[in-house]
């Protein structure tokens, strides 16, 4: 299988927020996801992506409390 090494920051920075984007409607269930897209395009070891994986739903989630918490839905 081919990988990709993303080296422009802006790349980089699209696709880390699509997959917080996509993490943030599939739940806690986004991390598969996450790990297996970053280990094709960003080529990471495994456990550097399930670490950045942990830390994009964190901050995905993180976020969404925010937004619930401004709206009153809590």
């Amino acid at each position: 299988m081919k990988h990709y090494a993303i080296d422009n920051w802006l790349v980089a920075t699209v696709v880390g927020l699509s997959l917080g984007t996509i993490s943030v409607f599939l739940g806690i269930g986004g991390g598969p996801l996450n790990v297996s897209l970053l280990l094709w395009l960003m080529s990471f070891t495994m456990k550097e992506a399930a670490v950045y994986s942990v830390a994009m739903i964190f901050f995905s989630q993180l976020s969404k409390l925010g937004s619930m918490y401004l709206s009153g839905a809590y």
